[in-house]
């Protein structure tokens, strides 16, 4: 009550009772609302039950955007990368759909591939897969950092645009730090991006 509050990004939720609350408490909002929609883990493991998965959808119409990875993506709408008829349930959904980090090989190089559905439009945001160990939490940051560009005021395309030009900073500047999975560096990341924008000002 006591500030202003200019977009909400929404993570894992985990039960009914939680997505409940959620619900009621943006069904009347009128600010940008994205939706990361946790609920498959990378390993493929279910990270909610199967109802609390449905129930989860009826947030959906209430969000400016909904960001699944490709598990997730199949979890909710039944998408299959490369299968056209595992897109009915996207391209006939109200709302506008951001599959996260499909991979394709063009010209014998990889690209990281991810695709916005707002019905049976659609636009693709392409840049080189970079090889690394350094991608633990791009998806939660990737769907931040969009709800952030939404949040100052840019539109859709162009927050999901320096989004990706911020996770893919941050995964080339990353560390290495601990075992396995690696962090990437969004501080540096940020710093890079407001130079780059500071420059473009003047």
């Amino acid at each position: 009550n006591d500030f202003k509050i200019d977009a909400i990004k929404i993570g894992m939720l985990y039960s009914n009772e939680m997505i409940k609350v959620v619900k009621d408490a943006i069904k009347n909002l009128h600010i940008p609302i994205v939706i990361d929609p946790v609920c498959v883990a990378k390993s493929g493991a279910k990270l909610l039950n199967a109802d609390a998965i449905q129930n989860l959808k009826t947030l959906f119409p209430y969000a400016t955007l909904i960001t699944p990875n490709l598990f997730e993506a199949n979890a909710l709408f039944g998408y299959k990368f490369g299968d056209s008829e595992s897109l009915q349930e996207i391209v006939n959904a109200p709302y506008k759909i951001l599959i996260k980090n499909d991979i394709l090989e063009m010209n014998h190089q990889l690209f990281s591939i991810d695709t916005l559905y707002h019905g049976r439009d659609k636009v693709v945001f392409k840049s080189p897969l970079i090889t690394t160990q350094n991608r633990h939490g791009t998806g939660c940051s990737f769907s931040s950092a969009i709800c952030a560009n939404l949040a100052l005021g840019k539109p859709l395309t162009q927050s999901i645009e320096i989004a990706k030009k911020f996770i893919s900073l941050g995964i080339e500047n990353g560390q290495n730090i601990g075992h396995g999975a690696k962090p990437i560096a969004h501080k540096k990341a940020g710093e890079i991006l407001e130079n780059y924008f500071s420059k473009e000002k003047k």
